[in-house]
Order: structure tokens, then sequence, then C-alpha cells
């Protein structure tokens, strides 16, 4: 009986198992829960800074809500909206007293956000309209919140995968998995849940990339901020982080039956909440199919094109029961030529910018603006930052990217090794996963894209449904970064200061020479980089840089919520 007990505790010491199965005392007891409590607390305070309607579209979702309240799906016809008065009460920040009851431009949406909030906003309406919008405010930073979690586990999913895929060699030694302790049995410390706490503090190294990837959604300024407001958005990036996960958790464990209905169930709901998650349901249609043919033996296997087959049907078969209905009411209300009621929104929407009215290049113009936007510009896009911020998020940037080339690098030359065939080599490891996770990724961004071909909409909050995903990534970048050597970790050690430095100063309005912040930062990055290494310094390195970058971000984001959002609105 005590062999059995110390095998059962090595197995629940692997990579896997450490996490995925963690009961929730474990999770709470973690720093995931300091970054959730960060993040409502940060939520919380945009959504008291900033005065009702002052939130993109924020009145004409509110109006759906109360429509739906009222008992009814609204229409969107000719009248609701107003590109003249729309501008008057975004330049003067919806003065007291001028109603929103006809901006209903969101009617087109589909309906579920909707459908939740209803009730709240009908028990919340007694206390007067401030209240409502408060009660709307915090459902979307509760469902924010699960944005963070569920985040946390894709990238759990992405380092870990479930099932025990071992991946390729470059995957196995980017994080080194949990130590075991054979020597302790199931009950030999406290109990499951102690286990897995001692485990999880143990091994810092194997929840450094989560942590970041949580992080790295809780604070980026704007996400923090659009989930402090009354918009369907958090709700659409709440469903298609789980549905990455769910597609992850299928590349390492198969697609049972079950698993392709779930898959099917969350693409219907992802239907049901906002158009731009559209693009994600065919791609995630597409791995259940092509994991299938794997799980089968290959697609010159007898009977694996079948298998493939009543996978998707299955799959279609719960989307099209879950989300069908809202398309044939759109048909009956649209016209069965205008199921997503495009064709309507653009006869209602007259006035909206169009790239031909304005004055600028349109790349550069949608750049720049859509990389402002991504991290923080607030309000109807008419409150900026500091330029110091946008530089910081950018270098950000530029080294977990400069880091994840190095890993796909590494991916890269595993996955072509001439051991099996090309076409399941990418649905093997760690590279089938970052492929999935760069697929949604550049899904989103060309459903941007595409909409601003028309017109003027560079909001970078629209590759939200990504977030978990694009996180996730250079979470990753950050790590092999920091893994690379002593020039990543001095780079990583830079930015850290860098950022410590412009953030402190912002944050206490005071103003540090740009020369003494970065040769600060050069500084001490060369300390990092020159100090001995070994693997004491390497282990420890991961998780220290990748604490220090969540701490920054966060520091970052109540630079945004005190100095732009909070003194842009009170000025």
């Amino acid at each position: 009986m005590r062999v059995r007990g110390r095998r059962a505790g090595v197995r629940r010491s692997g990579p896997a198992g450490a996490h995925h199965g963690a009961p929730l005392l474990a999770l709470i007891s973690s720093p995931l829960a300091a970054i959730v409590l960060a993040f409502v607390a940060l939520a919380l305070g945009y959504a008291l800074a900033t005065p009702a309607w002052n939130n993109p579209d924020e009145p004409a979702h509110y109006n759906y809500v109360r429509q739906v309240a009222a008992g009814a799906l609204p229409e969107l016809r000719p009248g609701d909206w107003d590109a003249v008065r729309l501008d008057y009460l975004k330049t003067y920040r919806f003065p007291p007293g001028e109603s929103i009851a006809d901006l209903r431009y969101e009617s087109h949406q589909p309906p579920l956000y909707y459908l939740l909030a209803a009730p709240l906003l009908l028990a919340s309406e007694p206390f007067g309209q401030r209240a409502s919008v408060l009660a709307l405010r915090a459902l979307s930073i509760v469902l924010g919140a699960l944005v963070v979690l569920v985040t946390y586990r894709v990238a759990q999913a992405a380092v870990f995968p479930p099932g025990g895929s071992g991946g390729s060699g470059a995957a196995r030694h980017a994080v080194p998995p949990p130590t075991p302790r054979a020597e302790e049995g199931p009950g030999a410390r406290g109990g499951a849940a102690t286990q897995e706490r001692g485990r999880y503090w143990e091994s810092p190294a194997s929840w450094a990339v989560p942590l970041l990837a949580a992080g790295l959604v809780a604070f980026v300024p704007m996400h923090t901020a659009m989930s402090a407001a009354v918009n369907n958005d958090a709700l659409a990036n709440l469903l298609s982080g789980v549905l990455v996960l769910a597609l992850l958790w299928g590349m390492g464990r198969g697609f049972s039956a079950r698993a392709a209905l779930a898959v099917g169930l969350l693409g219907g709901a992802l239907g049901l909440t906002k158009v731009t998650t559209y693009g994600l349901v065919p791609l995630a249609l597409a791995v259940v199919a092509l994991v299938r043919l794997r799980q089968d033996g290959g697609p010159a296997r007898p009977g694996a094109w079948l298998s493939a087959g009543r996978a998707i049907g299955l799959a279609a078969l719960a989307l099209v029961l879950v989300g069908g209905w809202w398309l044939v009411r759109q048909g009956l209300v649209y016209g069965w030529d205008d199921l997503l009621a495009s064709r309507r929104h653009e006869l209602v929407v007259v006035g909206e910018p169009r790239w031909s009215d304005l004055a600028v290049e349109p790349v550069s113009y949608f750049a720049s603006t859509l990389f402002q936007s991504f991290w923080a510009q607030f309000g109807w896009m008419a409150i900026l930052v500091d330029e110091r911020l946008y530089r910081l998020f950018g270098l950000f940037g530029v080294l977990a990217l400069f880091g994840l080339s190095l890993r796909l690098r590494a991916t890269t030359r595993a996955l072509l090794l001439p051991s099996s065939p090309a076409s399941l080599a990418l649905l093997k490891g760690e590279g089938a996963r970052l492929l999935l996770l760069g697929a949604v990724c550049v899904v989103v961004f060309a459903e941007v894209a595409y909409y601003n071909l028309t017109f003027v909409q560079p909001q970078g909050r629209y590759l939200y449904p990504a977030l978990a995903a694009l996180a996730t990534l250079l979470a990753l970048g950050w790590d092999s970064l920091v893994a690379h050597g002593r020039v990543g970790r001095g780079l990583a050690a830079a930015w850290l200061v860098a950022a410590a430095l412009d953030g402190t100063s912002l944050l206490l309005g005071a103003q540090l020479s740009v020369r003494v912040v970065y040769a600060t930062a050069l500084v001490a990055g060369a300390l990092v980089a020159t100090r001995p290494t070994g693997s004491r310094v390497e282990s420890a390195a991961r998780p220290a840089l990748a604490l220090g970058a969540v701490l920054a971000l966060g520091l970052l984001d109540l630079v945004c919520l005190v100095r732009a959002v909070g003194a842009g609105f009170a000025g």
C-alpha cells in the first residue's frame, strides 16, 4: 500500500497533473489570486472614474439591455444612429440631462450578453440609472476576471499539454517540469491542496509563463478599462479564451464525441455573443478534423476521413442547436441575404467615418492607432497616455516577440526532423500549439483589417478575442528571452528598471529625463548580463523576471488609471 501511495505521488507531480488537476484551494493560495484581486481593484477604479456613457458605444449597449429587459429583442432601424448628435455628446462627454435613449445602433448584435445582463438591470433600476450602469459594469468586471483565469489555463495547456504529450525537444526543455517528490504519499503533507501548493512553490519555472500570461491580460490598461464598461466585449473575450483552451486540450487528449460536441457548443455560444468572433468557429472545426485524422492514424488510413467527418458533424450539430435560431431570426428580420445585418448596418450608420473622408495615410494611421488603442486610449478614443508609456509597451512587445522568434526557431528545427510526415508533424508537440495560438491571432486580426476596409475603426479592443492566445505567445517569448542566456536576462532586467522608473515618476507627477531613465536601465541590464551563470541563477531568473514583468505592468496600469482616466475626466 505504501508503494502505491508513493507511485501515486510521483504521478501527480508531473507537468500536467501538477496544475490541470489542482484544487481550488491551491489556485486561490497562489500569486494568481493576487493578480485577479489587483485586476478587480483596478477595474473598479476605472468603473468609478469613468462617467456614464464615456466608454465606446456604452449608451447603445445599455439601451439594448433595456429593450431585452422589457421583453423584446431589438431591431436595427433608420434613426438609431445620428452621427452629428453622437459627435456632440462625445465632445462634451455626455453632459448630465442629455438623453441617450435614441442611441440604439448596436441593436443588430447577437443577444447572449444582453440576456445575461437584463436581470441585473431590472434588479438595479429601482436605485437609479447610475446604480444600473455600475451594476452592468460590475458584470463585465466579473467576466474580465474570468478571462484572466482562463488565460492562465490556456498558458498552462500551451506549456504542459494535457494528455502527457511530450512535444518536441525544444518544448520539453523550454520550461523545466516540477520536481517529483517520490518520498511523499498522498497524505504526507496534509492533503492534496497542501501538496499542490508545495509543488507550486518548489518548481517556480513551471508557472512563470502562465502567471505572466494572466498578468498581461489583467494589466493591459485598455483591457482593464473595457472590462469595466457596459458592452458585450468581456463575454466574447471569455468565450473565445475558453474555446482556445478546449482546442488545446483536444490537441493533447484527442477529440472524443463529447469533446467535439463541447467545441460546437462553444462555437454556438460565440455566435450568440459577438460577430467579431465568428472567424474562430471554422478554425475550431478545422482543428477538430485534423486532430481526429491524427488520432486515427493519418489521412491514408481507412476510415480516418469518416471519423473526422463524424466529429465535424457532431460539432456542427451542437453549433446549430445553440446558435441556429439566431440566424433564422436574423433572416426573418433583415432578409435571408443579410443574416449578419451588415447591409442594414451600412444603411443605418450614415456618416460613420470612412477612409476617403480622412486626410491621413491609411496604413500608418491604422497601425499606430491600433497599437495605441490596444494598450491605452481611453474614453471614446480621445484620452491618450504619456508617450513614455507607449514606448514601454512597445519595447515589451519587441522583446517578447524576439524571444518568441528564438523559441520558434528551436521548435521548427524539431518539427522538420524526418521522423514523420510534415502534415502530421505539425500536429505534434509544441509546434502545433504555437501554430494554433498564432492562427487565432491571425484570424482575429484579419477580421479587424477586413472591417477597416470600409469603416475607420482601428480599435485595439477588437483584437481582444485573441487576447488569451496573444498573451500566452508573449509570455512564452519573454520566458524564452530570459532563458536564452545573459543577454536575454539583461534586456529583460533593463526593461523592468525603465518601467519602474518611468511608471513611478509618472504616478508621482515627477519628470525624469529620458536619458537618465534609459541610461540607468542599461547599466542595470549590463550588471545582470555580466553576472556568472549557473543552474541556480538560471532557474531563479525566469520566475523572478516574470513576476517583475507582472508587477511592472500592474504599475503601468495604475498610472493609466490615475494620470489618464482619473485626471482626464476630472479636468
